[in-house]
This record gives C-alpha cells, sequence and structure tokens, in this order.
C-alpha cells in the first residue's frame, strides 16, 4: 500500500441539502442486488453522467474517454481481482433536468455499482441527494464545490477536483509573487490590476472569494457568463476597459478559449490563468482560431495532478491513451480523466474480495486509497475533500510544466496558503492493482 500522506482533519459541511431528484423511477431489484457483496469474476459496473454533446463536449469526451481507457488497460492485463471494470457514461448536455434522467436511467437500467467522475456544480446538484438517498457511491466528482464534503448526510459521497477555494488562492497568490504587484504597460511600471470573468453560480462565487481573500482591493473588475456561453467578447471588452493586465477565467476549455479569442481579435494584450478544469490545452487549441494557437503559450492554470511530460505517470498515461484512447497527446484533461479511473481501480482493489459499496467506501475513508497525485488523496472518516492543495500549471509549445515545481497547501477560509513538503505519490506496478 502507497503511504497514507496528509488526511483532512475535519469535514466540510455543506450548506443546506442538496436537491432530491424528482420523478425518477423506483430502484429496480437488479439494482438492489448490486449492493450485496461481489464475488470474483464479476463485472463492477461504473456510471457517470457528463455533457457529451454542445460547448462542453469536446473536453468531456475527452475526460471521460480517458477513464474509459485506463479502464480498458487495467482489464487488458487482468482487471481486479478476477472483476473486469466498465464505464458508462450518459449525455447530461449540461442540463440539470437532463442530468436527473440520465442518472435514473444509470441507476435503475444500469443497474451501476456506483458512480464515478460526475461533471458540473449545477448538473450534479441535482441528483447527489438522490444519490445519497439510494446509497449509490457517488466517487470522485468532477467539480470542485465543498457541497460534496458531507460525510453525515452523504457518507459515500467522495469529491475529486480540487476545492474551488483552495484552487483560486494559489493561483492568485502565484500571481501576485509573478508580478510583484506590478506589471510593465507601454513601457510604465504600474500597480497590477487583477480581473477574472467565471461562471455564474457557485464556483464563479468559490473563486471570487478565494482570489479576493489573497488579492483584495487588487481585483478590480468581475464579469460573468452561462455555463455553455461561448461568446465572451463583451465581458472581455469590459475588462479591457478597466484596465485588466492579468486576467483570471473561472469556467472550462471552452470559456478560456474564448477569452482568449476575444482578446486576440481587438488587440487586447493581457496575461491568464484558470483554476483546473479549465485548462485542457488540446482542447483550448482546437476551439482558438489557427493563428492564435500561440497565445496558449504562457497560460497558467492549476491542478492536484502530475502533468509534466517526463513524470513517470504522464508517461504511462501517454501509453495508455496512444493504445486504448484517441491517441492524441495528453494534456491536464487526458490525467484527469485517466487518474478519476486509477483512483478507481486502486479502490476497488483496496475495497477487497468480496467486493460491496460498504467494503469501497471503507477503503477510501480509511487512507488506503491515495491517487496518484502531486500529493496524496487526504479522504477520512471526518473529511470526503480529496486534495488539500494545487501546483501552478505554465503552459509552454504545447506542453505543461508545474510553475517552480511546488505545490502549495490551502483552507477554504484565510488567505494565506504554504508550502507542501511531502513528496508526490511515485508510480508503482504500472499503475496496476497489486495482486
Amino acid at each position: 500500500m502507497l503511504g497514507r500522506g496528509i488526511r483532512g482533519a475535519a469535514a466540510l459541511v455543506g450548506a443546506g441539502a442538496l436537491l432530491a431528484l424528482a420523478g425518477c423511477a423506483s430502484t429496480s431489484a437488479a439494482a438492489v442486488d448490486i449492493a450485496a457483496p461481489l464475488g470474483a469474476g464479476k463485472t463492477v459496473v461504473f456510471g457517470a453522467h457528463a455533457p457529451l454533446t454542445g460547448p462542453l463536449g469536446p473536453q468531456w469526451k475527452r475526460i471521460t474517454g480517458a477513464t474509459r481507457a485506463w479502464f480498458d488497460y487495467v482489464n487488458s492485463r487482468g482487471g481486479v481481482n478476477g472483476r473486469t471494470l466498465e464505464y458508462r457514461v450518459r449525455d447530461d448536455r449540461a442540463d440539470p433536468a437532463v442530468a436527473k434522467t440520465a442518472v435514473a436511467k444509470l441507476v435503475t437500467q444500469d443497474s451501476v455499482f456506483a458512480m464515478l467522475g460526475s461533471a458540473g456544480s449545477a448538473t450534479h446538484g441535482a441528483v447527489a441527494g438522490y444519490l445519497a438517498d439510494k446509497k449509490v457511491p457517488d466517487l470522485f466528482i468532477g467539480s470542485g464545490d465543498r457541497r460534496w464534503n458531507d460525510v453525515e448526510t452523504a457518507p459515500m459521497r467522495f469529491g475529486f477536483a480540487p476545492d474551488t477555494t483552495i484552487e483560486a488562492k494559489v493561483l492568485a497568490t502565484t500571481l501576485d509573487r509573478q508580478y510583484n504587484g506590478q506589471t510593465e504597460v507601454n513601457g510604465r511600471i504600474v500597480s497590477t490590476q487583477y480581473c477574472a470573468v467565471v461562471e455564474k453560480g457557485v464556483r464563479g462565487d468559490e473563486i471570487m472569494s478565494g482570489l479576493r481573500q489573497v488579492l483584495g482591493k487588487n481585483v478590480v473588475a468581475e464579469q460573468r457568463f452561462s455555463v455553455t456561453d461561448t461568446d465572451l467578447t463583451a465581458q472581455v471588452a469590459a475588462l479591457r476597459a478597466a484596465g485588466c493586465q492579468v486576467n483570471v477565467v473561472g469556467g472550462a476549455d471552452v470559456q478560456t478559449a474564448a477569452a482568449i479569442t476575444a482578446a486576440r481579435a481587438s488587440g487586447y494584450e493581457a496575461k491568464w490563468a484558470t483554476p483546473s478544469l479549465g485548462g485542457g490545452i488540446t482542447t483550448i487549441a482546437d476551439a482558438l482560431p489557427s493563428s492564435y494557437g500561440e497565445y496558449v503559450n504562457g497560460l497558467l492554470t492549476t491542478t492536484a495532478l502530475p502533468v509534466s511530460n517526463d513524470d513517470p505517470w504522464v508517461k504511462l498515461f501517454a501509453e495508455v491513451n496512444a493504445q486504448f484512447g484517441d491517441g492524441r497527446p495528453v494534456d491536464s484533461d487526458v490525467i484527469y480523466g485517466m487518474s478519476v479511473g486509477y483512483a478507481a481501480t486502486e479502490a476497488v482493489s483496496e475495497a477487497g474480495d468480496p467486493l460491496s459499496r460498504k467494503s469501497l467506501a471503507a477503503a477510501l475513508e480509511d487512507g488506503r486509497v491515495n491517487g496518484n497525485g502531486l500529493l496524496p488523496l487526504a479522504y477520512s472518516t471526518l473529511s470526503h475533500a480529496p486534495y488539500q492543495g494545487v501546483g501552478v500549471v505554465v503552459a509552454q509549445d504545447g506542453a505543461q510544466s508545474i510553475l517552480g515545481r511546488q505545490v502549495m497547501l490551502g483552507s477554504a477560509t484565510g488567505p494565506k496558503v504554504v508550502a507542501y513538503v511531502g513528496a508526490p505519490v511515485p508510480l508503482a506496478r504500472e499503475g496496476l492493482p497489486k495482486g
């Protein structure tokens, strides 16, 4: 077993109950039976909802496709304790109502053993209560919303994307250090004006909270967009008018591309940064006009996962993606998807034989699942929050690397972040379960 690493000290209790899933069919007999222990040789079916079509489709197809590719790799090497892993993803079109229908089908028709890697704060907020009521493990949610960390009311729910506020604080701290409060504009040194254009709703609120805790009054402008918006011309024009030199985009890859495109088209030269799940440089570059591809250079983003091409995990993921995935160069989206798959594989392995939903949750809470991060997963009986810190990543010439090779820890309150002094989780056994 890999080292236990750091563990959360207290649960972050969500404010208010999540929405219950209305209008869904009752759980089928097959779905009830799947909660019983699974013997060796059985297929473990994981399910997810994600926007596979629409503006967010290219990114989430890459992420969920990478998770499926990891399972294919593990299955090709014998599976986990004699079991094969299957991944069924239903399209939610980034619509909470559609997510409800998708999850009801996954539970009642597909008889999923657990949910895995579902996307979105609003969409998952519409179904999380239903999954908790049905006692379906709700693993590794693709959103840094701290509502997911509610051990008392949802003991089988575990987040995976880092806490959005912590990400924003680490990003803001790095930006402040990078520019030392000053920026050169037209040959003159002026006080840095930080701004943000973020999605509406909880995620945008948490990004702004983290930025303001660190940068205070130097955050001089804020713009918002809807989760599926692909034209940010008006918002970027407002940032330019406010004199912003360093801008944080808080959305998905498509919004990062939209902001860069709007800036480039208007001749607005600013520095750009984004929290994780907005920094997949392959998807961003695909969405840019071809002449703007170089504008991705210098983009800063955050991650709790390895991204450098010389990292052993990234090398392995590249090999897996070449054989079982889309065959394109890996970026933070593919790494994220495969990391979700790896953590799920590790959890199934550590849960033992016979496998049950209870033993799966116990393996996570007991600290037996470390993941493959720059720091270990921090699950415990008191907290189901995943990572307590992130590194800041810089993009250059189609590759990404950790800035200064430093990872910083933080909390949701107070401006201070501190350096993480531990080691990243090492690659062992070619990423395969112990046996």
